[in-house]
């Protein structure tokens, strides 16, 4: 093993020794007492917010709303609404969490099956958001989508003070969160814009970064704000 590596090594394993010994902590009393709390999870108080955005949509002050329409896909409730800014039509897809024991999992790529994309230039980026003068980022994950027409797909996980594409990052806040007798509340966010089939994805990163931003302060105002006792993500 080369000397560079070793100490990189190490400081893996003090990092994953330092969250077991934090998990332990937190969960071991309250497993030994038949309360151990990533077991019961605890409720999301208000949740019927959260599960009304499925039936009511979110409103875009910056943009003209053309039509909504809720669906189902599988068992869960999704929002559908299309909207016209300045002069891009796009579709905003939400997918809210209805039970305090749903967690993400495959919400977002359900809708590639559903509507058989052929997928290009699959590519992540991190865009900021300032909430009251408070600053954080979100992640989604964003590409080329083709069926009888072309679209550039964008999605995340949305949650209070953060949102990323990757299911893993909400998990482990969640867990944080639970130390303290939390939660994390998450919607599934999608944005489909048409697009000419030449056009490029970069050409289109300025609208993608402001539709984020937009989406990503409406839930917080409209949604986040309404759940008591909920937290920011964990940076």
């Amino acid at each position: 093993m080369s000397k560079s590596l070793k100490p990189w090594l190490f400081s893996q394993y003090i990092l994953v020794g330092l969250l077991v010994l934090l998990i332990g902590i937190g969960t071991i009393p309250s497993y030994f007492s038949g309360r151990w709390t990533w077991q019961e999870l605890s409720d999301i108080p208000n949740i019927k917010h959260l599960k009304n955005l499925s039936q009511t949509g979110l409103t875009l002050p910056d943009a003209q709303l053309k039509e909504h329409q809720p669906f189902l896909l599988g068992n869960k409730k999704w929002s559908a609404q299309v909207f016209q800014k300045s002069e891009q039509p796009f579709v905003l897809l939400l997918m809210p969490q209805d039970y305090h024991k749903n967690l993400p999992q495959t919400e977002l790529s359900d809708l590639r099956y559903l509507e058989k994309w052929k997928i290009d230039s699959e590519q992540s980026m991190r865009v900021p958001v300032e909430i009251n003068q408070k600053r954080y980022s979100v992640v989604p994950r964003y590409f080329k989508a083709w069926t009888k027409t072309t679209f550039i797909i964008v999605q995340w996980y949305a949650w209070p003070g953060g949102g990323s594409y990757a299911a893993s990052n909400w998990f482990w806040q969640d867990q944080w969160l639970q130390l303290r007798q939390k939660r994390l509340p998450w919607i599934a966010v999608t944005l489909k814009l048409p697009i000419e089939p030449s056009q490029e994805l970069k050409t289109m990163l300025p609208k993608i970064n402001s539709l984020v931003q937009t989406v990503q302060t409406n839930l917080e105002t409209q949604v986040f704000s309404q759940l008591q006792n909920t937290s920011s993500s964990v940076k």
